[in-house]
């Protein structure tokens, strides 16, 4: 539970410093090193969505995994987001 909070946080602190926000979400997949427990959390990870989102929902993928980059690691988020251009901030 403690690495989804962190994993999405960091996607959602990353696309509001390009000035976009989470209903510029479009798509976002999830690397999974533990499929059932992931699956068993459902609802506590539903809530942490809500809480740093709301309620909008982009297209998703769960994608299982044997490892990841950080050996620790149990989870890794990829987000894709379509920002407007009124509000893009570029590098």
């Amino acid at each position: 539970m403690a690495q989804f909070r962190q994993a999405f946080g960091n996607v959602l602190t990353t696309l509001r410093a390009a000035g976009g926000e989470p209903g510029d979400l479009v798509s976002i997949t999830i690397f999974l090193t533990d499929i059932p427990d992931y699956q068993a959390h459902g609802k506590e990870i539903g809530e942490v969505w809500r809480e740093l989102a709301g309620p909008v929902y982009p297209a998703m993928a769960g994608i299982g995994t044997t490892g990841l980059w950080q050996t620790d690691a149990l989870i890794e988020i990829v987000g894709t987001a379509v920002i407007p251009d009124e509000r893009l901030v570029r590098p």
